[in-house]
């Protein structure tokens, strides 16, 4: 009996001192700046996850402890305990931190009173319920007393594998992070005023280039800040899970794809150089938006960035045969899509850059190597453009030089034109003036003839007393007096077109009342009331004849047109100054005229009826005297109510 209870002792002992010696003791001093956890931790499974905290810190539970990190499965369902120790030989507290996703992890740490207070962490646990509110899972181990040895667990449930815990003084760590946010804070900041500015050249210069550009890069912007997950920062209000997370992850992943063969596109030209080319694009932009839909909700494969390196590859020969025809602005673009390709390598292979003072996983270093080909993509934008500018100088001189072409051709034109008008010009002045000779002198010797018309016709209605005869008679006449009138009207056309304007003071009541006595035998002139009202105060010099021409043709018209029906049919003129000249207002009561015909009646020999006794002179007369008096004309009229006129003279 005594002898197995000593076997029994000795075995504790001896597992007892077996679990120690697989947990080494991490000695914790002022000169400790950063340190990896992994190889203190020792790891037991709790694969029905019932174990607590009080069960798992027996000495009697210790042996359980004998898994490496590297004995951990990639398996998100089972949960595992880990503990290490840490002496205590310094006079600051420590951060124990994680960067990357872990969906939970738990501390138990001693509080001194035999049992453990616990402060959790994790993506399972909400974001606003955490100690520390950010996205990496961070644990303060606060100082204890110098040489203590103090024993920590750990609960741990992992999405695919166990990823380093560190251990670092916690104002290193604080300015570390300070440091990391605020040189990412520049980066993103460059990045963000690099698209806003190719922003700015797309709506100066409107080419799709600079668009899909500034797209990109903001595509780019946000893939990296998932990358360091700083997207927990803004979006913690979500509860994003890890699937969540991966979906999220995978879309901006796509755009980058899809706004680089956008950019590549509209880079070269494509659309104008090569329709095919063009096509094949827009193809290989369709098929990444169709693999990204199949990755998402049918093969999860289909989410690799294999996918996107397949791709993008055929733009690096576009890029090289644009280059070999001379495109200059291609060169940068080579150089920078091969670093980008680079990172797509590494990412699609998962290849990490390791060193004794560096780590960097595939997505970071994918990142890197897109910043730094996202650079040279701006040169190769800044190339365009310099040739760009270069071909609009190349234009803007070629059109300059053919604007001077076009003016002296134009000067030439305009010469040989102001000779043919002077030409023309000399050769109608000349006709007009043979025209009106013309008539000037057939008026003359029609009119003489006419005359002995007029005077025989007038003899024979004295002379004859047979009906017939009479009637004969009074026909020749009337049609010698038409037209004895139409060619003192053809006169009158004549005379002021030659006539020098001679200008003296214009008494207008005097010329009116001339006028009048000129009518008194026409058959209607007494039943119409005549009222001229001229300002008192009015001084006005002009080409009494012209005047009077204007005045009488008006006067005329109102009384052979006069509405015999009205019992109170009138012609007001008014008179009175306006502006630098004088505004004669003319308005009368009589048959009116039909808006269709108003503005014809200026034209020469229009009558509106047929029968009518005038020669269609008259109103064309008025309109030209006033426009060589340097007036204007304008006419109201309805028919059945009456006309009035306006005339403006300077």
């Amino acid at each position: 009996m005594y002898k197995k209870f000593l076997f029994i002792v000795f075995l504790l002992i001896v597992q007892n001192s077996w679990g120690q010696a697989l947990a080494p003791i991490l000695e914790m001093n002022n000169g400790l700046t950063d340190t990896t956890l992994t190889p203190h931790l020792r790891f037991c499974i709790d694969s029905t996850n019932t174990l607590t905290i009080n069960k798992v810190a027996v000495p009697a539970f210790q042996h359980h402890f004998n898994l490496l990190s590297t004995d951990i499965l990639l398996n998100d369902t089972i949960v595992y305990w880990a503990k290490f120790t840490l002496k205590w030989n310094a006079s600051t507290s420590f951060m124990l931190n994680t960067s990357d996703v872990y969906k939970w992890i738990e501390l138990y740490l001693p509080n001194g009173h035999g049992g453990f207070d616990s402060t959790a962490s994790g993506i399972e646990k909400q974001y606003f319920e955490k100690d520390y509110r950010t996205t990496l899972h961070l644990f303060a181990l606060d100082h204890q007393s110098e040489g203590s040895e103090i024993a920590y667990f750990l609960k741990l449930k992992m999405y695919n594998g166990y990823r380093p815990i560190n251990i670092e003084r916690q104002e290193f760590f604080v300015n570390d992070w300070i440091y990391r946010y605020f040189f990412h804070g520049i980066l993103f900041g460059v990045i963000l005023v690099a698209a806003f500015y190719n922003f700015i050249l797309f709506i100066k210069l409107r080419e799709y280039a600079y668009l899909y550009y500034s797209l990109y890069v903001l595509c780019f912007a946000l893939f990296g800040s998932m990358i360091w997950y700083y997207q927990f920062n803004f979006l913690w209000w979500l509860h994003l899970t890890h699937t969540d997370i991966m979906d999220l992850y995978n879309i901006p992943y796509t755009l980058i794809t899809i706004f680089f063969l956008l950019y590549a596109k509209s880079f070269f030209y494509i659309k104008n150089r090569n329709s095919r080319l063009d096509q094949y694009f827009l193809y290989l932009i369709a098929c990444r938006v169709l693999c990204y839909f199949i990755g998402k909700f049918l093969f999860v494969e289909f989410r690799s960035p294999w996918i996107d390196s397949l791709i993008i590859s055929p733009v690096f020969y576009i890029a090289f045969v644009t280059y070999k025809k001379r495109f200059q602005p291609a060169k940068n673009f080579l150089i920078a899509f091969s670093l980008l390709y680079l990172g797509m390598l590494t990412h699609s292979l998962m290849i990490n850059v390791t060193d004794t003072n560096l780590y960097l996983d595939e997505k970071t270093v994918f990142v890197l190597c897109g910043c730094s080909g996202m650079f040279l993509f701006s040169l190769s934008l800044g190339d365009r453009l310099q040739l760009l500018g270069e071909e609009k100088d190349r234009v803007k001189n070629d059109l300059i030089h053919q604007l001077k072409k076009n003016e002296n051709y134009k000067d030439q034109l305009t010469l040989s034109l102001e000779q043919k008008v002077s030409e023309r010009t000399k050769e109608i002045e000349e006709r007009n003036k043979q025209l009106d000779t013309f008539v000037y002198r057939a008026s003359h010797d029609i009119k003489g003839p006419l005359k002995s018309m007029l005077g025989l016709a007038q003899l024979g209605l004295m002379e004859t007393h047979e009906e017939v005869s009479k009637g004969y008679f009074e026909h020749i006449l009337k049609s010698s007096k038409r037209l004895d009138a139409t060619l003192a009207d053809l006169l009158n056309v004549v005379k002021m077109n030659h006539t020098i304007i001679e200008k003296t003071r214009v008494d207008f009541n005097f010329m009116l009342f001339e006028i009048l006595s000129s009518f008194e035998h026409h058959p209607n002139f007494k039943k119409i009331k005549f009222d001229f009202q001229i300002a008192k105060i009015l001084y006005y010099e002009s080409d009494k004849r012209l005047i009077y021409s204007v005045l009488q043709n008006l006067i005329e018209n109102g009384i052979n047109y006069s509405d015999l029906e009205k019992t109170n049919s009138f012609i007001t003129i008014q008179i009175e100054p306006f502006q630098e000249g004088i505004k004669i207002n003319y308005e009368d009561n009589g048959l009116g005229i039909d808006e269709k015909y108003q503005e014809k009646i200026f034209e020469m020999f229009f009558k509106i009826n047929a029968n009518s006794t005038g020669t269609g002179l008259g109103m064309y007369i008025v309109k030209t005297t006033i426009e060589r008096l340097g007036g204007t004309i304008s006419i109201q009229s309805n028919e059945g109510i009456g006309t009035s006129f306006t005339i403006l003279l300077k």
